[in-house]
This record gives C-alpha cells, sequence and structure tokens, in this order.
C-alpha cells in the first residue's frame, strides 16, 4: 500500500527548505564571487583609466615649463600628442568599465527580483495580508531599482574615487611634499561632511518608501473599485485621496532634497577654497623657485580630478541612503520563511502528545504504523481513490482576529461524498477549504487524509491532488485553453476532446463556441472580457480538467442563474463520481442537492444530516432556510 512515504519521495524535486537564506547582503556577496573576473575587469580598467587621465596635469606642466615657456614648438606638439592618447586611454577604460558594471549590476537586479517573486509565491498567506499587495509591488521593483542603480555606481564613482585619491596624492607629493599637505587636508572636509549628510538622509528615505507605498495602496484600492466609486459619485472624493497621498510623499520628498541640496554647494565650495589656497601657497613657492608654473597648474588640475571624484561620489550620496533603505526592505521580505513543502513531524508529533484524543491513534502513529494514507501514484493523480476527509479538535484564529474562525471543530466526511458547508458570515466556511488547502499551517488539532494529518504531506504533491475553485475566480491573461491546462503538470497533455468536455460539464462551452477562436479565445487578465458568471462556469471547468480526488468548490456558484446552477451540479455529480467534493455555499438551492449538508455557526458544526432531515430537525438550518428562500424567489422545499 503507498503511505505517506510515497508522497514523500514524490516531492523531494524542487520543494526547497521553506526557509530564507538569502538576503540582500549575501545575495551582494554570492553575486560578487561569481563575477569575480568581471569584478577585476572593473577594478583593472579603472585604475588603467584614472592613471592615464592623470598623467595628463604631468604632460600639461611639462607643455607649459619646457614647450610654451622656451618656445619649443617640438616639444609642444609631441606633448600634445601624448596628451591626446591619454585622453583616448582613459575615455576607452572608463566607458569598457562603466560596460562591465552595467551588465553586473543589470544581472543582480534581474537575480534579485526573481529571488523576490520565487519568495512571494511561497509565502505563508499571512504574510500576503500583513505586507499587502502595494508594498509588495514597490519593493519588488522600486527597492530593486534603486539597489541596481547604487550597485551600478557604486561600481563606478564609489571605486574611483579612492583609486583617484590614491594615485594623485602619489603624483602630488612627487611634485612638491609640503603643498600636497594641504592638498591632503581637504579630503577628511569632504568625508565628514557627506557622512554627516548621510546619517540625516536615511531617516528620511525610509520615510519616502513609506510613502509611495502609502501612494500605491490608493491608487490600488481606486483602480480595483473604479465602477463602484463612480456609481456612488465617490471617484472625486477618492481622487483627493490619492491626492493626499501625493502630496505626503512630495512633502518628504521636498525635505531630502532640502537635506541633499547642501551636496553640491558645499562640495564646490570645498573645490574652490582649495584651488585658492593652492594658488597663494603656490605662488610663494614658485617665486621662490622650489615649483615650476607648470608643476602649480598641474597641481591645481590634481585637485579639480580628485575633488571633482568626490563630488561624483558625493551623487552617489544621493542614492546610497535610499538603497541602504531598499535593503533593509528587502531583507524584511527575503527573511520571511517561505510555506514548509515537508513535514512539521515534530510539531504535530509535540501536538499529539500535549493533546489527549481520547484513546484515538495519533495521526503521527497511524503514519509510522501503515494505518492510514493514500493510496497515490507518485506521478500523478489520475486514478488516486476519493479520500475520508476529518477535522479533528481545529481550531484557528487568524492574526488580529478577535475570536476564532473555528474552535474545537470535529467533522468526518466519507470517501465519494458530495457534501455541501452552509452557514451565515463568519460562521467558518471559507476557513474550512483554506485549512484543507494547507493556506493556513498554525492551527490547533488535526486535518486528515485517510487518517493522516496533511502537514504530513511534501505541500506540493498535497496540492496536487486537489482541485479548487475560489470565492473570487481568476483567470490567467491568455487563452481559454491555457486557463483550463493551468492546474495540470508543466507539459502534461490534454486533448481538445477532454477540455470540450469540462466546459460542457460547467455549462461553459456554449459561450466559449461562440467564439471565433474557441479554446483559443484570448483572456484578459482577471478575465475581464467575460462576465462573473462566465468566469465561475471557467472556473469550474478548469478544477474539472484536473481530475482531482479532493475537490473544493468556494461560494463557486453564487453568480449562476437557478438554471444554469441546476445544470452545473447535476453534470458535477456525473464528473465527481470516486472525488470526495466539497460545496461550501450561501444558497440552499445548492445544498438540497447534495449528499448531506454540515451546518456551521460561529466556527462550529452545530448539524449534519441530508436538507430534509435538517428542516425537520435543525433550527439553525430552518432559520438559514427560510431566510435564502425568500432570498431565492421563493422556492418550496
Amino acid at each position: 500500500m503507498a503511505s505517506v512515504h510515497a508522497w514523500k519521495a514524490a516531492g523531494q524535486v524542487g520543494e526547497g527548505s521553506g526557509r530564507a537564506k538569502r538576503p540582500v547582503r549575501s545575495l551582494v556577496v554570492r553575486e560578487l564571487r561569481g563575477s569575480l573576473w568581471e569584478i577585476l575587469a572593473v577594478v583593472g580598467l579603472t585604475i588603467a583609466g584614472v592613471t592615464a587621465e592623470l598623467s595628463l596635469p604631468g604632460f600639461f606642466a611639462r607643455l607649459v615649463d619646457e614647450g610654451v615657456a622656451r618656445g619649443d614648438v617640438a616639444v609642444v606638439a609631441a606633448t600634445g600628442g601624448q596628451m591626446l592618447l591619454a585622453t583616448f586611454l582613459a575615455l576607452a577604460f572608463q566607458v569598457t568599465a562603466s560596460l562591465f558594471a552595467a551588465r553586473f549590476a543589470a544581472r543582480f537586479g534581474m537575480r534579485v527580483r526573481a529571488e523576490v517573486f520565487r519568495r512571494i509565491v511561497r509565502f505563508p498567506f499571512g504574510e500576503y495580508r500583513r505586507f499587502g499587495a502595494a508594498t509588495l509591488l514597490t519593493r519588488a521593483t522600486n527597492d530593486v531599482g534603486q539597489l541596481q542603480q547604487a550597485l551600478y555606481l557604486g561600481l563606478r564613482p564609489f571605486l574611483r574615487a579612492p583609486i583617484t585619491a590614491v594615485v594623485g596624492l602619489v603624483l602630488a607629493f612627487r611634485l612638491n611634499p609640503r603643498l600636497a599637505l594641504l592638498f591632503l587636508a581637504s579630503l577628511p572636509v569632504v568625508l565628514v561632511f557627506l557622512y554627516v549628510l548621510s546619517r540625516r538622509a536615511i531617516p528620511l528615505y525610509t520615510d519616502v518608501q513609506l510613502r509611495i507605498d502609502a501612494l500605491n495602496r490608493a491608487v490600488r484600492s481606486y483602480l480595483g473599485g473604479v465602477r463602484v466609486a463612480r456609481a456612488f459619485v465617490r471617484d472625486v472624493w477618492e481622487a483627493e485621496r490619492i491626492v493626499r497621498a501625493s502630496a505626503d510623499l512630495q512633502e518628504v520628498s521636498v525635505r531630502v532634497s532640502r537635506v541633499m541640496a547642501l551636496l553640491g554647494p558645499a562640495m564646490t565650495f570645498t573645490l574652490n577654497a582649495t584651488i585658492v589656497l593652492l594658488l597663494l601657497f603656490g605662488a610663494r613657492f614658485v617665486e621662490r623657485g622650489s615649483l615650476s608654473v607648470g608643476s602649480l597648474i598641474a597641481f591645481v588640475q590634481y585637485a579639480v580630478f580628485l575633488l571633482g571624484a568626490f563630488l561624483t561620489l558625493g551623487m552617489l550620496f544621493f542614492l546610497l541612503p535610499r538603497a541602504l533603505v531598499s535593503a533593509g526592505r528587502l531583507d524584511e521580505l527575503l527573511r520571511v520563511p517561505e510555506e514548509r513543502p515537508d513535514a512539521a513531524e515534530e510539531e504535530i508529533r509535540s501536538e499529539d502528545e500535549g493533546s489527549p484524543n481520547g484513546g484515538q491513534e495519533s495521526a503521527r502513529e497511524r503514519t509510522a504504523h501503515g494505518t492510514g494514507g493514500a493510496e497515490a501514484d507518485s506521478d500523478t493523480v489520475r486514478g488516486t481513490p476519493p479520500p475520508a476527509i476529518a477535522f479533528v479538535g481545529v481550531s484557528y484564529l487568524a492574526p488580529g482576529a478577535e475570536r476564532p474562525q473555528l474552535e474545537d471543530f470535529h467533522l468526518r466526511i466519507p470517501p465519494g461524498a458530495f457534501v455541501a458547508v452552509v452557514g451565515g458570515t463568519g460562521s467558518g466556511k471559507s476557513t474550512l477549504l483554506r485549512l484543507l488547502l494547507r493556506f493556513y499551517p498554525d492551527f490547533q488539532g488535526h486535518v486528515l487524509w485517510d487518517g493522516v494529518d496533511v502537514r504530513v504531506f511534501p505541500l506540493g504533491v498535497y496540492r496536487r491532488r486537489i482541485a479548487y475553485v475560489p470565492q473570487r475566480p481568476y483567470l490567467f491573461r491568455g487563452t481559454v485553453r491555457e486557463n483550463l491546462l493551468y492546474g495540470l503538470p508543466e507539459g502534461e497533455a490534454v486533448s481538445d476532446d477532454a477540455l470540450v468536455s469540462a466546459l460542457k460539464a460547467a455549462c461553459a462551452w456554449e459561450f466559449v463556441a461562440e467564439r471565433p477562436e474557441g479554446l483559443d479565445a484570448p483572456v484578459e487578465a482577471g478575465g475581464r472580457n467575460f462576465s462573473g458568471g462566465q468566469r465561475q462556469r471557467l472556473a469550474i471547468a478548469r478544477a474539472l480538467v484536473r481530475r482531482a480526488p479532493l475537490v473544493l468548490f468556494d461560494d463557486a456558484f453564487s453568480a449562476l442563474d437557478a438554471a444554469t446552477e441546476e445544470r452545473v451540479l447535476a453534470n458535477l455529480r456525473d464528473e465527481l463520481r470516486g472525488a470526495t467534493a466539497l460545496l461550501v455555499t450561501g444558497r440552499v438551492s445548492v445544498a438540497r442537492r447534495t449528499d448531506f449538508v454540515v451546518v456551521l455557526e460561529a466556527g462550529r458544526v452545530v448539524a449534519t444530516g441530508t436538507h430534509a432531515e435538517l428542516l425537520a430537525s435543525s433550527p439553525a438550518y430552518r432559520d438559514l432556510f427560510a431566510s435564502r428562500r425568500i432570498a431565492e424567489g421563493g422556492e418550496g422545499a
């Protein structure tokens, strides 16, 4: 008998450990190690370019002292040619270094985005609520872009400035050590000023990123509900809300600009002050004959090159604080533990030991003894028998909720059953399905598949045995065919006849066939080019194509008219023979066509039975039936 071990064997490839292993710093180090030759090329080319560039003042000193001063045209011509060659080499070296740095930074940005998206798609569902779509979008795009740009500039100005400082100081000390000391004294002033500015800018840039998140939330909220906003004449109010969020971002951006606006003038003042001092003291050396005019001009050029490099480095400080903030935000995202694809057996065992179950054998023990397990082919769900599903003492409290969605919940569903789950708003119906899907892993008690706790199975293999129609069906941009095949393993072949059969069972073929492209009819993102009822029927067909042993419907018939609903349910009874099906619904018309009905109230099961039995025995179901009958047009029992 294939047991949980077969499931585990099927889930070994590509599941990962589920832990965040690579925050931003680790990613940078890994990329630096993997691109060592490129980094060495950038360093070597930068050194060569700076050396060629800083040779120009020496050539200029010679041109003045030995050519112009003596009227030697040959020296002027020869030195001028050398200066042109040095300029060309400096340009070539710098352009090549920039290309290497740009390629490295672009590749780093691509890999960080891939890592961020890979982590996002494996988030536990609670983390989606904690972060929110707006901030996830900002972090995956804007924050990664800030980091990529800072890395590129870090490989150029940040690397160039110290090389220029070292080479320039060596050449300056060779000309006149005493004058070079004055030259050296200006550098600490520049560095201290840059440090102070960065300390003030980092908190402000943190606020900037938060305001960008807020603006994205406001825009996404309006675009997602634009029809409602216009219907209630709230579009002006929504526009004002976006303007307020934009004004908040503007206010913080202006504060950042005020701080960083000091950088340019301060650096320019330092450069000009250094040049004035060099000329003042250099003139005395020239007067004493210890320094030539050409050498003094070379000193001024060294100052321009050196302080100009640090001025360019200062521009990086416009981006560096923001990049550090972005790195911190990405670190927070990348440290979120992934959904654990493998068994949390230690937690299950400790839970079994800590809470007696009335003498029943624990899920862990059943697994070890072989008394439970799914008869499953490790490669496919085809032919897998329908499972028996059980909830044993399950309690779940959502983060931030005041009361549990499910509390001491017990329910047993036999294999192959066609079951409706009904209840009022907030009774725990959808939570039931999400626990079965393992969207919420942190719950107390046991959810059992053929007697085995579902947390024991590898996550990917487990979910491939479930088909799910969500409360809000989502269709992806592409074609009808691509959406129907979405739930199947990559490369698995399904005939057109099978797709058409699923569409017919969901009563969707009639409107798909009307389109000239048929199965290849285009689908816009979210299925915007289909009505709500058509989206639901396409989502039902997608679930049928999967042919899973467990099929979950979360209020999947709410947009269907009564006649279509009746046809779809009749077809589902035939299509889902050999599968266990749970239909969460608010419609009594759906519940009455199932094998039996489970009635929930405040996170507990208050009644189970057939539609007729519950009408006779359950006040809660009678109340629900009466209210729904009125809402659905007064249908009879």
